[in-house]
């Protein structure tokens, strides 16, 4: 996730949420409704079980290895290409601001 654009292949990620879910029924033995799914996706401290979901995480993931690696990008890429725009990363920002967006609502 984190060098790949893979917040933009949301069925993928649902699908990997999915599965992660059906996972944890298995282990507690309990289906988890809507709200005990996402409520199991917060920290612990914040009562949840700190479980992750990949469609939550791609976002953050790819845009701080991109910024991180972008003046190593930069001194690599040839002359011509410097001024050219990252589009993923534009993307992902947006994706990000989105994501924030929800969770204030």
């Amino acid at each position: 996730m984190r060098c790949f654009p893979a917040f933009k292949l949301e069925e993928v990620l649902q699908n990997y949420d999915e599965q992660l879910r059906q996972g944890l029924e298995e282990i507690l033995n309990v289906k988890l409704d809507e709200d005990a799914w996402t409520q199991s996706s917060l920290p612990v401290a914040k009562g949840g079980l700190g479980i992750r979901k990949a469609s939550d995480l791609a976002p953050p993931a790819f845009l701080g290895s991109a910024h991180g690696a972008s003046d190593h990008m930069r001194t690599l890429q040839p002359e011509r290409m410097k001024d050219v725009e990252y589009n993923a990363l534009h993307d992902a920002e947006n994706s990000w601001i989105q994501l924030s967006n929800d969770a204030l609502q």
